[in-house]
């Protein structure tokens, strides 16, 4: 098991949709989400030729949701309630990035702004930017409420499902690498091999994004995957030279026992 496997993800998606709920719709559609979004899937082709609105639009009846196996909370509602409810037991537990359809966004978003803010804020009562993402075919209508939370910049509005999925997995991305660089200022073994893991999942999670939607060119400065590979560097060295301390002082120990 992974050094990140031993101590647990600590983040989740929590999706807010009737039909995205249902086991009985949009099998393939979640299934993109689902893999696209986990860091340790690894998609064998590009998204690009699949028609992505085709799946959102299929009615067939599947109810198969062993795709939905990811090794981080991926949990979907039908109502209001019980998922602000939950929202509201993980405050603060998990780094939480909600989603949900315009017309139940536009009554859950304003509760949890107004009345609920701790659910989306960091140890310091910072919002966190990257947060909420309403997934609506009118968002000209839906601005209209949510035109009073922009000063938040914690709100993404969007009717293209494949912006969506690309930011979210970028964003997932931002906040496993941000793990990342946290962990590197730990200079023990155990914080740098989990630091090393969080940069390769975010190396892969850039990637899958840049499969559904390209992002920046990949010799561009600005693209996350080359802001990256200096950090993986940084922790692969530092973790060959805590390897070679620790080798030497087993070294140590032995000759002191043998004299």
């Amino acid at each position: 098991m992974t050094e990140l496997g031993r101590h647990g993800y600590h983040h989740m998606i929590v999706w807010l949709d009737e039909n995205i709920a249902s086991p009985d719709h949009y099998h393939d559609f979640k299934k993109v989400f689902a893999a696209t979004t986990n860091p340790e899937s690894k998609l064998q082709e590009s998204l690009v030729d699949v028609d992505i609105n085709n799946l959102i639009h299929d009615d067939v009846t599947r109810r198969d949701t062993s795709f939905l196996n990811v090794p981080f909370p991926f949990i979907s509602f039908d109502s209001i309630d019980p998922c602000l409810a939950f929202l509201q037991k993980n405050a603060g537990e998990k780094r939480i990035f909600f989603m949900t359809s315009g017309d139940l966004g536009q009554h859950i978003v304003p509760a949890i702004l107004n009345n609920h803010r701790n659910i989306f804020q960091d140890k310091n009562g910072n919002l966190y930017e990257d947060s909420i993402y309403i997934f609506c075919a009118n968002t000209i209508a839906h601005s209209e409420w949510a035109e009073q939370f922009l000063d938040f910049r914690c709100i993404k509005m969007m009717n293209d499902d494949r912006q969506m999925l690309a930011r979210l997995s970028r964003d997932i991305a931002k906040y496993l690498s941000s793990k990342g660089e946290e962990e590197l200022f730990n200079n023990n073994l155990s914080a740098i091999k989990l630091a090393l893991q969080y940069f390769t999942w975010a190396h892969n999670l850039y990637q899958q994004a840049d499969k559904v939607r390209p992002g920046y060119p990949s010799n561009h400065s600005q693209n996350p995957i080359n802001i990256l590979k200096p950090l993986i560097v940084d922790a692969e060295q530092k973790l060959r030279e805590l390897q070679a301390n620790s080798n030497h002082d087993d070294d140590g120990e032995q000759i002191s026992v043998e004299n």
